[in-house]
């Protein structure tokens, strides 16, 4: 059952980056990228391990997982990635 290992607050929490970085992507486009880079790699990365936790399936090298994961969230919240690829960003 994916998120019902944390009682859904997986899926809650990915979902309340996502309603945050939409609603400032106007003022705060930087963090507004963040935030929903963010959660998109949060989202795939929890349900991976929910399923794990749940024994759905299973992560087989838990290291090789965490490593990986841990890249993913920090090529999701680079700064110096976001401004090169926000068109017109003039900050």
């Amino acid at each position: 059952m994916s998120g019902g290992y944390w009682a859904y607050k997986d899926i809650e929490m990915v979902e309340i980056l996502k309603e945050i970085g939409d609603s400032i992507k106007n003022d705060y486009p930087i963090l507004s990228a963040m935030l929903t880079g963010l959660a998109k790699e949060l989202e795939d990365i929890t349900h991976r391990m929910d399923w794990d936790y749940s024994c759905d399936t299973s992560i087989e090298d838990k290291v090789a997982f965490e490593i990986e994961s841990v890249h993913r969230i920090l090529n999701a919240v680079d700064i110096q990635d976001i401004i090169k690829n926000k068109d017109g960003y003039s900050g």
